[in-house]
């Protein structure tokens, strides 16, 4: 009965898949953790503190934040780099 309810795995929204050291971290290090790291704090915001997708959701706060920035251009300063249009989802 449980098996009826779940959607396929082709079905799956994107975001079921990612993986934090594959697709998050990367980003996390080319475009955040030169001021938003545990040695360099800037905005009282450490993303270093984060080794695994389940250790962000124990923060929804702080990565909600992050997400609120990005979207609202804030984030990375303009600057510096930018992530892509692909990157930013």
């Amino acid at each position: 009965a449980i098996e009826s309810r779940r959607r396929p795995h082709s079905e799956a929204p994107r975001r079921e898949s990612l993986q934090y050291e594959r697709d998050i971290f990367p980003l996390l290090k080319q475009f955040c953790l030169e001021c938003h790291s545990t040695e360099q704090q800037e905005g009282e915001l450490d993303l270093d503190q984060f080794g695994s997708i389940a250790q962000v959701r124990g923060d929804l706060q702080a990565w909600r934040k992050v997400i609120e920035m990005l979207e609202e251009d804030e984030m990375p300063p303009e600057d510096d780099p930018q992530l892509s249009d692909v990157q930013r989802q």
